[in-house]
């Protein structure tokens, strides 16, 4: 929960999934295609673009609460791809340098990892946009697709069977003695399907997890496929144990599908996946194993972390204004105040007070704005007056660390409401952008 956000631009970088072998700027810059001269331009430009949109949106400092919530405002009055691309700039994890404490520009290092991000906060930009305006389409056609099925005899996909069988029997794990023959009828209909070509892994995926043992065991089975395809809601809130396992190995198949056939256009059966099931909402699974899966936008932006305060615990006056390290706050959690009586313990009546009152959070906000935020032991106060935590709990000489862990919750708050607000967004920024494209 508590870190220190220090930059380096190797390791920095190299947290990334995707860069996780980067070792340089050098290295950074083969790995995207482009010269020195080429990013340091980009960059150039985009801040550019970035302090144009700022003064248009009146802002005097560069807080990230108070940006995320101009740039919803603006949304509110009017749509402009300016304006929609701020909003898809708040959401990238690489966009924090721009709302972090500015350090020397001219130090070489600073400026390498300024430049990389500015690169990869591009990138994510251009794509969060294409989603937004693909995403609703691609839903649209699938479930039209699986409605309107054709067959000819052209074959529109070409299917290795022998192969195919092979990944089925060794890879799924699936043997009966009608699988051979039900599963090449299946591959002859999805072969001559102009519909069922576009997305055969929905369609293979849906028949050997849904329907295993017919496939298997039932001699002549000949599959409803429209009713294949339709939504299954699984119970993804619940772990028995095992339910966790078989729902990631649903995931796993699909994902070996779309592999197994390159030429069906991911960005279509991804939209359709989650048409038949709310697997890509699982917030159990660590969904970076899975790379090249795109999930819808609301879910993965819901899932995904989101900070107002990406300068870590240097964020939180209290933190800063007393001699207090990361360890104490840390401690105090884990060790401290979980293992007071439920009366006694602190977060827990502070989350539940925050949870259904955005008045702390609004009034940080204000002090945002004003740059008065060494005033916030006020709202201090009134949480602990107001959430029923006991004072009598709060030790003389734990004070400061329980106003900092208060501080810290606070903040998270803010962060949550501003994501939220955004989240609203959402729908209507799909709409525009669908419209336009």
């Amino acid at each position: 929960m508590y870190c220190d956000d220090d930059f380096d631009f190797e390791y920095d970088l190299a947290d990334d999934d995707e860069f996780e072998d980067v070792k340089s700027f050098e290295d950074f810059l083969k790995e995207i295609g482009k010269t020195e001269k080429q990013v340091k331009q980009e960059y150039s430009k985009f801040m550019l673009w970035f302090e144009a949109m700022r003064q248009r949106l009146g802002l005097k400092n560069i807080q990230k609460a108070l940006f995320c919530r101009s740039v919803c405002n603006a949304l509110k009055n009017e749509y402009s791809e300016d304006l929609a691309q701020l909003w898809c700039l708040c959401f990238s994890e690489y966009s924090d340098f721009l709302f972090e404490k500015q350090e020397d520009l001219n130090d070489r290092d600073y400026m390498e990892y300024r430049v990389g991000r500015c690169s990869l906060l591009s990138d994510d930009i251009d794509s969060f946009m294409r989603r937004l305006g693909s995403e609703s389409e691609n839903r649209e056609k699938f479930l039209s697709l699986c409605k309107n099925i054709s067959y000819s005899d052209e074959i529109f996909l070409q299917i290795d069977f022998d192969d195919f069988c092979m990944i089925v029997t060794d890879g799924v794990g699936l043997e009966g003695k009608f699988l051979k023959d039900n599963l090449l009828y299946v591959c002859e209909k999805v072969s001559h399907s102009k519909e069922f070509s576009q997305i055969a892994p929905n369609i293979f995926y849906a028949l050997l997890m849904r329907y295993p043992k017919k496939l298997s065991d039932k001699e002549g089975f000949i599959p409803d496929f429209e009713a294949a395809t339709r939504f299954k809601e699984y119970k993804i809130g619940e772990n028995n144990g095992k339910n966790q396992d078989i729902y990631f190995e649903h995931i796993a198949v699909y994902q070996a599908l779309c592999d197994y056939f390159p030429s069906c256009d991911r960005n279509l059966c991804d939209a359709g996946f989650a048409c038949m099931s709310n697997l890509f909402e699982n917030e159990t699974f660590d969904w970076h194993e899975f790379p090249l899966l795109t999930r819808p936008i609301d879910t993965e932006l819901r899932d995904k972390y989101f900070s107002c305060f990406p300068n870590g615990m240097a964020d939180n006056p209290i933190f800063t204004a007393n001699d207090i390290h990361v360890s104490d706050m840390t401690a105090f959690e884990d060790f401290y105040d979980a293992k007071l009586a439920p009366k006694a313990r602190i977060i827990c009546h502070v989350r539940e007070y925050l949870a259904h009152c955005g008045e702390p959070a609004e009034q940080y906000i204000a002090m945002l704005e004003n740059n008065e935020t060494d005033k916030c032991m006020k709202i201090i106060h009134d949480i602990i007056e107001k959430s029923e935590i006991s004072p009598e709990f709060i030790k003389p000489e734990m004070s400061d660390i329980v106003n900092a862990v208060i501080m810290e919750e606070t903040l998270e708050n803010v962060s949550e409401r501003v994501r939220a607000e955004m989240l609203d967004l959402l729908p209507f920024l799909q709409d525009k952008i669908k419209k336009i494209q």
